[in-house]
């Protein structure tokens, strides 16, 4: 496996450190993994809205992307450029634009298919490792709730009124780290049907015990997105 200059961490960071309290209640929150993969690409990835990840996205965009013709330019530079001027464009500035032929000027970041590469390859974002693996539901960690994106509210009330700690969330809560427009199945569709087959059986294969536990349609996903 192809080993990526940063974006790992090490299983050990997730283990919890302390004890918790005999009295805590504890819940996981839980989303659609094939949902949860196309969250980051849009929020993080499109809009570029976490600095941190440009190293990263520079390291995808030289290995991932197919390079047709052959010309005498420095990757790591070129790479750069783009990502700094996608980053300028995002935020409204003025960055002067790549030479034209700079290869990875189109998109100036990683594509959908180089972020499911990526994925599949082993990075070990907190956005995309499965939640099966990192937050241990099935024996490291003992949950009381399990919550489901897709029906939070319902499920964040029961959970109150089961522990007797109902308030109603505000929206500023509910919203604070959404930074996407709300995403429709014809949105959904249209990313991950640039995918090959290879590409969908390898994110069904990452993605199965998420979806074996949590009851979510993956295969169903997978076999109409093929169609």
């Amino acid at each position: 496996m192809w080993k990526f200059n940063g974006g790992f961490r090490k299983r050990e960071d997730f283990k919890e450190k302390d004890p918790p309290p005999k009295d805590e209640k504890r819940f996981l929150v839980v989303r659609d993994p094939f949902r949860r993969l196309l969250s980051l690409y849009r929020n993080k990835v499109e809009l570029l809205s976490h600095p941190i990840f440009k190293d990263i996205f520079t390291d995808f965009m030289i290995h991932y992307r197919p390079i047709r013709w052959n010309v005498d330019f420095d990757q790591k530079i070129s790479a750069d450029q783009a990502i700094s001027y996608a980053e300028s464009m995002t935020e409204g500035g003025t960055h002067e634009k790549p030479e034209e032929d700079n290869p990875y000027l189109y998109p100036p970041y990683p594509t959908f298919k180089e972020i499911v590469d990526a994925t599949i390859a082993g990075w070990k974002n907190n956005h995309v490792i499965p939640a099966s693996q990192r937050c241990g539901p099935c024996g490291s960690t003992p949950y009381d709730f399990l919550l489901k994106v897709e029906t939070f509210d319902c499920d964040l009330k029961n959970m109150f009124n089961l522990t007797g700690n109902l308030r109603l969330l505000t929206n500023s809560e509910r919203w604070m780290t959404n930074q996407t427009p709300a995403l429709n199945m014809t949105m959904f569709y249209s990313y991950y049907s640039t995918l090959s087959t290879e590409q969908l059986d390898g994110l069904l294969y990452f993605y199965q015990d998420d979806c074996l536990l949590f009851q979510y349609p993956c295969a169903e996903h997978v076999e109409n997105i093929k169609q």
